[in-house]
C-alpha cells in the first residue's frame, strides 16, 4: 500500500488560501516528494516574491525528502517554515510510486508543469547535427570553429548558415523523415539557397566545393516513396545550382566525408 499527501503552501498568513506545491509519497521500499507547480506559474503569481517563494518550496521539498530518508511517516515530518504543511493523507493501491505523484499531481492542482506529465520511456532520438558536431570536436577541437557558422552576405537581412564552412568546403546538412517532410524539404532548399550566395557574395573566399549532405533520420525511411521523391527534388534542384547532393547512411560517415574534404 502507497501514502501520499499534498504539501501546501499558504502564501497569506492567516488566510484560508493553500496552493500545493508538491506531492510526497511512501511506497512499501520507496519514497519520494516531487515538486508540482510550475516555475513559469510561480514567477506569474508572486512576481515581486517570486525569488522568496521559489527558494520557501525547494526548502520545503528538501526538507521533506531528507525527513523520509529515515523515517517513512509523512505526519511526523516537522515543516521548516511557517506557512507550508501536508495536506490530508491518501492511500493508493498503485505500486508504481512514480506514477501515483504524477496522477496525485493532476489532481491536486491545475498549476502542475508540462515536466510533471508522464514521460515517455524510449529515449529521444539524437539530432544528426548533434552528433556530427560532437564526433568533429572529437576528432579534432580546432574544427569546432568551422561548424554552424552563420555569416551575412549580400543585403539579406539573415546570415547564411552553413554546417560546415572553412576556405576549402561547405556543407549543408539535413535529414529527410517522413513526419515533417515538408518543413524538411524547406529546410533543405535553405540550405542550397546559403550554399548558392557563397558564388556572388561578398566573401573573401569561395569554397571550391558545395555540398548538401543528407540522409534518412530514421533506419528504413531512404526506402519510403515520398521521403525517395524529396530527395530526388532536392538533388535535382542542386544541379541547377552546382552544388553537389551526397546521401549518407549515418552521422558517423557524414562526419568522415566533412575530415575528408576540410583539408583538401
Amino acid at each position: 500500500m502507497t501514502r501520499w499527501a499534498p504539501v501546501l503552501l499558504q502564501p497569506i498568513p492567516g488566510s484560508d488560501e493553500r496552493v500545493v506545491i508538491a506531492i510526497a509519497a511512501v511506497g512499501e521500499s520507496d519514497t519520494r516528494c516531487m515538486q508540482t507547480i510550475d516555475p513559469s506559474i510561480v514567477t506569474a503569481v508572486f512576481r515581486e516574491d517570486r525569488r522568496y517563494v521559489a527558494e520557501l518550496i525547494q526548502m520545503a521539498t528538501q526538507s521533506l525528502r531528507e525527513h523520509l530518508s529515515h523515517n517513512p511517516s509523512l505526519a511526523a515530518w516537522p515543516p521548516p517554515v511557517e506557512g507550508v504543511f501536508l495536506g490530508a493523507e491518501q492511500e493508493a493501491l498503485s505500486s508504481d510510486i512514480d506514477e501515483l505523484v504524477r496522477r496525485a499531481g493532476a489532481m491536486s492542482t491545475v498549476f502542475h508543469g508540462d515536466y510533471f506529465k508522464p514521460q515517455s520511456k524510449t529515449p529521444k532520438r539524437r539530432r544528426w547535427s548533434d552528433e556530427v558536431t560532437a564526433l568533429l570536436v572529437r576528432k579534432n577541437e580546432r574544427l569546432s570553429d568551422h561548424l554552424d557558422v552563420r555569416v551575412p552576405l549580400g543585403s539579406h537581412d539573415a546570415p547564411a548558415r552553413f554546417t560546415f564552412l572553412n576556405p576549402f568546403f561547405a556543407a549543408n546538412l539535413v535529414t529527410f523523415a517522413k513526419s515533417n517532410l515538408k518543413q524538411r524539404i524547406e529546410q533543405a532548399r535553405a540550405g542550397l539557397w546559403s550554399l548558392d550566395l557563397l558564388v556572388d557574395g561578398p566573401y573573401l573566399f569561395r569554397p571550391e566545393r558545395r555540398e548538401l549532405l543528407t540522409g534518412a533520420e530514421s533506419p528504413g525511411e531512404s526506402d519510403d516513396i515520398s521521403v525517395r521523391e524529396a530527395i530526388d527534388e532536392i538533388t535535382d534542384e542542386a544541379s541547377r545550382r552546382d552544388v553537389i547532393v551526397t546521401e549518407f547512411q549515418s552521422p558517423q560517415e557524414v562526419a568522415e566525408h566533412i575530415l575528408t574534404h576540410a583539408a583538401a
